[in-house]
């Protein structure tokens, strides 16, 4: 083995340690985001229910009835109105897959499919650039890349990037059946992460507008890709009823304001977008340096394809989106064009780059892995132990039989405590009160979780002569205002 090929051996090795080490700090029922949570329900249902789009149903006779009605504690974009319910929002693919880790490694094992497939990306750049000058410094650039730390979330985006890496970066024979096989994959990736339609299509079509493929060369790839998106039709209308599934609803949908998001128009998107990547992505600067230095590629076929098809998803991709992606690290709606990314890089090279090439590569790769490896890991880390998981941990000391919510939004952070504390959504009093009323006699003690008041322990809530509600103080800290419940209806008092 070559002195390069042990050098990127030996950085996948630690960065894939380090996510390894985030992963196994991670609390039991934490997520990085409000996502995970419900992904984790979404498991349940598959592995209870079959493969399905129908919501988690708990096993609580009298709790599953009340997420029958307004009670029901998650809103749009988490889940999704029809006639007989709610729907997952989230992928099915995925949620599938991860089943499997699942069932054999409990919540932890939820993990292991994004970091699998981020192992899989960085490897399959290693291998396509394994003869590459730059071959070291293109696999630091992808540790260093963004999408890095989304080995270490409950997130479909690394699988779709590995998928996506494997399709455009490897080294596929000529023959139709090869390229057959390739679209097929391309198309795949859509199952995952719809924007990944928008990626294979750019990438299909952007070479023959500049010249740079024949449109013979093509067809194969793109009968497979055609074909996957037939596919992708036809599961949807068996599951959801609808051609393009749940992402299609997800848009047509108002988003609930009670849901802690609101509506954000194309330019409010794309400026978010390009704001967080910018931020996150050495890579980039790398590559409008490099650009800059190098005339010569800006002329070749090869490299207007790939800077064409990167330009088509920056630009149409927010228009498909109903936010720009909540709490993130890097633009995730964006991590399936990073592979463009890297192409272009090792491009440049091809092309009589300037002598300040390898140390623009290697200060962008060193600060890529800075920031979105080592910093990120310990940014993760602290979140996990802290944000994450302040609510469940101050629900351990209250002791509540229930908990309703003023705010779906959290109810993400407890679907790992379901068994627990049953949860529901209750946005004002009188909802509150209504609830309180169809629980059975036997729930004495509910907590109720509303946005941080300034009303100090001890102030009681005026509900009526059936119920006792008191601030209580143990939550403050963590920017919620509690207020305990009692039933005083059901206990003869």
């Amino acid at each position: 083995m070559s002195s390069h090929a042990l050098a990127s051996a030996a950085l996948i090795t630690a960065a894939a340690g380090l996510l390894a080490w985030v992963i196994a700090q991670i609390p039991a029922g934490a997520f990085f985001s409000v996502d995970g949570g419900v992904k984790l329900l979404g498991v349940r249902a598959l592995e209870a229910q079959g493969y399905g789009a129908e919501f988690f149903r708990p096993s609580t006779p009298w709790v599953a009835e009340l997420w029958r009605g307004d009670a029901f504690p998650f809103r749009p974009p988490f889940a999704l109105a029809t006639e007989g319910g709610w729907n997952s929002a989230f992928p099915l693919p995925f949620l599938a897959l991860s089943s499997i880790g699942h069932g054999l490694g409990g919540e932890l094992g939820l993990y292991f499919v994004p970091w699998l497939a981020t192992l899989g990306t960085w490897a399959c750049v290693a291998w396509r650039f394994r003869t590459h000058p730059w071959r070291v410094g293109l696999v630091a650039l992808s540790i260093g890349s963004f999408a890095s730390i989304y080995g270490a979330t409950f997130w479909e985006h690394t699988p779709a990037l590995f998928l996506v890496s494997v399709a455009l970066l490897g080294e596929w024979p000529a023959s139709t059946r090869a390229q057959l096989l390739r679209g097929l994959l391309l198309g795949a990736v859509g199952f995952l992460r719809p924007e990944a339609w928008i990626l294979g299509a750019a990438w299909l079509v952007a070479p023959l507008l500049t010249r740079a493929r024949r449109p013979r060369q093509s067809l194969p790839t793109g009968a497979g890709f055609a074909a996957m998106a037939i596919l992708f039709v036809v599961h949807n209308l068996a599951v959801y009823g609808s051609p393009l599934g749940a992402h299609a609803q997800q848009l047509g949908e108002a988003v609930d304001a009670a849901a802690g998001t609101t509506g954000m128009g194309y330019a409010e998107i794309l400026g978010e977008m390009l704001r967080v990547w910018v931020a996150k992505s050495p890579a980039l600067w790398a590559l409008l340096l490099l650009l800059g230095l190098s005339r010569q590629a800006r002329r070749r076929p090869e490299f207007t394809a790939l800077a064409l098809a990167l330009i088509v998803i920056i630009v149409v991709t927010p228009a498909l989106l109903p936010n720009a992606g909540g709490r993130q690290w890097g633009p995730r709606y964006w991590i399936v064009a990073l592979p463009l990314l890297w192409q272009s890089v090792a491009l440049l090279r091809e092309e009589g780059a300037s002598k300040l090439a390898p140390a623009i590569l290697g200060l962008a790769a060193t600060a890529g892995i800075a920031l979105n490896s080592i910093y990120a890991a310990r940014v993760f880390e602290r979140g996990y132990r802290s944000d994450m998981h302040r609510l469940a941990a101050a629900l351990e000391v209250i002791d509540g039989q229930a908990v309703a919510l003023a705010v779906p939004l959290h109810a993400g952070e407890l679907a790992g405590h379901l068994d627990r504390w049953p949860f529901f959504l209750a946005r004002d009093t009188r909802e509150l009160v209504e609830l309180v009323q169809a629980m059975p006699p036997s729930v004495r003690r509910i907590t109720w979780i509303v946005p941080a008041a300034a009303s100090a322990p001890g102030t009681r809530l005026e509900l009526g002569p059936e119920l006792d509600c008191v601030f209580d103080g143990q939550m403050l800290e963590a920017h919620f205002a509690i207020v305990c419940e009692r039933g005083a209806h059901s206990t003869g008092e």
